[in-house]
């Protein structure tokens, strides 16, 4: 121990001694220590800590199963493998919070009685639902989520027992969940128990009870679980009031609960994790070079110090206490770059990323910012500990610290810089297909104008709307009002915006065809069902394709119409006219269809159109609504005006969400720009170490050959042979590690196939720009070291050899 002391006390006084060498180092590791710490803590939270809940392990989500209400019962019955299913709504739907001050639309889930049992959570306050209270009848009670108690209620303990108005109906408030507590989503503000009406059969098998979960009995495992979910998903198809096909669940199974939430940011996020661990490596490879470099001019001292009987041992230990001595100085400070890179991470994850919550900067990530630091010591400073050892004390003394070797190091060196190149060319290969990909999602049609179009959504309650028509006459009201603003140019008002989310289909039988709901088959299905105003098409810039738009005659006593997309008539009358055809969803009138739309992007930019069909609002309930206008105004402008009117109709109607399409569309894009930007920030960082690599290389190695260079100028070299000589270098060296790293990034850039869009793993733009690019940064980086060789004085050179 005392020992060590002394070689850190030591290393300390030589750090100190350089500061600048020190500065650099600990920078470039700092880093890259705080780099991987910090997307390591979003990994961890995201991906690796465990699910706040009572054994999480055991908890499984079905999939592609089916959330029927009648479904949940039966294979309550009928599991052996799960010994407690519950159900959930899987995506959030959002009640009306009226009473004192403004009303305001609330983040909500629908769920069974025993949900919080089976997950292992008790109430803050109060309790959960009674499993009577599962069952359709006069049971209105309600949970608070911990953040809308304090935020809404200042947290009164009073609350519980009393009533709050929830769409219109009085809910008496049974609990308040703990701090922190959130599921199925994020944003969950508070939860009710969804009925189920045992005596209604039809409600049994046409009511979806959202996402189905279940705990494994002891035994068993997520494949037996599987497998039996699958066979008595089929076994269930005959229960239905209509007719499925045999094949429609065929594909249901469980997976862990953790799987499920996470969903498609795994290979995002793991992608991030290699990018920034190749950035530590780049860095520990700039460190190593440093110090191959500072063993150089410390030959002298290597040489007396094994010459007074200091073993290879003892030097390795001193050279390697020195670099943990950096490490740790670096760890320190990585660890104040992991502190702000955390809170840029998590307010710049997209807002739909899961367990968002739970990303800190934790126990775990500082023990892995140790054990990063630990590790980074051994990596950049094994080689120069080893080399340096390794000097002959009596060559070195004799030649006064300029024997041989400097050869050997300079391949080293020289090798250090190749890798750092390669490691380069990956990571900026990987960014470069993401901005393509980015790009080339930038430029597909979303079918109608975006730019000018603010939407908002206005959610009539239905204690003061109370059926369809008084919820229509307050919608044609509200259309002429806003129509009458100066400031707006066009408005329309639709249940199923583009791009804001909650684009649920439904199926259809077409007339003249085999009924699937009586003589079995495939239905027909329409990915978008929306009911829209008449102006909706003139507001967007929908194209009109064929036949007509709605008019404000298709009233609820005019025959039933419907308008439907291009995709949807490709799909199920290719080659011909729809107009004229008839529709019917299940249990509804036969519509007509008398348009026909163009394609518009609805969920996203990235795969093909949605069919669709639309309904006028004049004939279908709409419910919660948007409306669009077109406008030169700002959002915040927008939301004051039609906060106004809508007051001005019914103080009860919240008017939320106010945002442009243009910021509707970028959100639908969040994931993707997130992955792109932190990629190609790693990406750059990358190639401005691997061009420090190189003119660190360079200038060591100019230094070194001074003598050399002196003898060449003096024999008649010109200072621009010199110079190519220089540069020649480290273009060579560039070059090697540039085909290096294409033969990795070939490989490489099948992980991030699930994150491009039209674009290849090994699209050629990418793969030729990319390594152009990084030989001109290393031609750059040689020519200043190559400038210095060509101001050497030969008579200098030689005198001081």
């Amino acid at each position: 121990m005392e020992t060590f002391i002394q070689d850190a006390a030591f290393a300390f006084r030589q750090l100190r001694r350089s500061p600048g060498f020190t500065a650099v180092a600990v920078a470039t590791l700092a880093l890259g220590i705080g780099a991987n710490t910090a997307i390591f803590s979003v990994v961890n939270g995201v991906l690796l800590r465990p699910l706040p809940f009572h054994q999480p392990e055991e908890i499984v989500a079905f999939v592609d199963a089916g959330g029927y209400k009648g479904m949940l019962l039966e294979f309550r019955e009928r599991s052996r493998t799960l010994e407690q299913i519950e159900g959930f709504t899987s995506f959030g739907f959002e009640m009306s919070l009226t009473g004192d001050g403004e009303p305001m639309r609330v983040e909500s889930a629908a769920v069974t009685a025993g949900l919080f049992t089976l997950l292992g959570t008790t109430p803050a306050l109060g309790r959960t639902f009674l499993p009577e209270e599962e069952w359709t009848g006069e049971h209105r009670v309600v949970l608070l989520s911990h953040g809308l108690w304090q935020q809404n209620f200042g947290g009164d303990r009073g609350l519980l027992g009393q009533r709050i108005r929830l769409d219109g109906n009085e809910h008496t408030v049974v609990g308040v969940m703990p701090e922190g507590f959130s599921f199925p989503s994020a944003s969950s503000q508070l939860w009710i128990p969804f009925g189920i009406d045992r005596s209604n059969p039809r409600d049994l098998w046409a009511a979806t009870a959202g996402t189905l979960v279940g705990r494994l009995r002891p035994g068993f495992g997520v494949e037996a679980a599987g497998a039996e979910v699958r066979t008595l998903s089929q076994a269930m198809l005959g229960l239905f009031p209509w007719q499925m096909p045999a094949d429609f669940w065929e594909n249901a199974t469980v997976e862990p609960l953790h799987e499920w939430m996470v969903g498609d940011s795994r290979s995002a996020l793991l992608a991030l994790l290699g990018a920034v661990g190749l950035v530590l490596l780049i860095g520990c490879a700039n460190v190593a070079n440093l110090l191959l470099a500072r063993v150089t001019s410390r030959r002298t001292e290597m040489a007396i110090r094994a010459s007074l009987g200091a073993g290879r041992p003892r030097l390795v230990r001193q050279l390697l206490t020195e670099s943990l001595l950096l490490a740790v100085v670096a760890g320190g400070v990585g660890i104040l770059v992991a502190f702000w890179g955390v809170e840029l991470l998590a307010a710049g994850l997209p807002a739909d990323t899961p367990r968002r919550e739970e990303v800190t900067l934790d126990g775990t990530a500082l023990l892995v910012s140790a054990a990063l630091s630990l590790l980074t010591a051994l990596l950049f400073g094994a080689i120069p500990a080893l080399r340096a050892s390794a000097l002959r004390a009596f060559a070195e003394l004799k030649q006064g610290g300029r024997a041989g070797g400097s050869r050997r190091q300079s391949r080293i060196s020289g090798g250090l810089v190749v890798a750092e190149m390669a490691l380069a060319v990956v990571l900026l290969i990987g960014a470069g297909l993401l901005i393509r990909s980015f790009s080339e999602l930038h430029q597909v049609e979303t079918g109608f104008h975006p730019d000018g179009l603010v939407t908002a959504t206005v959610a009539p309650p239905e204690f003061r709307f109370t059926n369809v028509p008084q919820r229509q006459a307050f919608q044609g009201e509200l259309l002429e009002r806003i129509r009458g603003l100066a400031w707006v140019e066009e408005v329309a008002l639709t249940n199923r915006l583009p791009f804001g989310g909650g684009a649920w289909g439904s199926v259809f039988s077409v007339e003249g065809r085999p009924d699937p709901a009586t003589e079995g088959g495939d239905w027909p299905y329409a990915d978008v069902a929306a009911v829209i105003s008449p102006d909706y098409p003139a507001t967007l810039g929908v194209r009109l394709v064929e036949g007509r738009g709605f008019t404000p005659v298709d009233r609820a006593d005019s025959p039933p119409v419907a308008l439907v997309n291009e995709a949807l008539a490709r799909a199920y009358w290719p080659g011909e006219s729809p107009i004229g055809e008839r529709i019917r969803q299940p249990g509804g009138a036969w519509i007509e269809i008398v348009g026909v739309l163009g394609d518009t992007k609805m969920t996203g930019l990235a795969g093909g159109n949605s069919g669709a069909f639309y309904r006028p609002m004049g004939q279908a309930d709409a419910g919660v609504f948007s409306v669009v206008t077109r406008t030169a105004l700002n959002s915040s402008a927008v939301a004051s005006g039609l906060a106004e009117v809508v007051r001005s109709l019914d103080s009860d109607t919240p008017v939320e969400d106010v945002r442009t399409m243009p910021q509707l569309i970028a959100s639908s894009l969040a994931d993707r720009r997130f992955t792109m930007l932190l990629l190609a920030a790693f990406a750059g960082v990358a190639m401005v170490l691997g061009s420090i690599g190189i003119y660190g290389l360079l200038s060591w190695s100019v230094n070194e050959r001074r003598k050399e260079i002196g003898v060449r100028m003096a024999m008649g070299a010109r200072a621009k042979d010199v110079q190519r000589m220089v540069v020649l270098r480290g273009l060579l060296l560039a070059g090697i590690g540039c085909v290096v790293g294409l033969l990795a990034a070939g490989a490489a850039t099948r992980l991030l196939a699930s994150l491009l869009f039209e674009v290849g793993t090994t699209d050629a733009r990418t793969f030729l720009a990319v390594p152009f690019i990084l030989m001109l940064a290393a031609f750059l980086a040689a020519w200043l070291p190559a400038r210095k060789a060509t101001r050497v004085d030969p008579m200098v050179a030689l005198a001081s050899e």
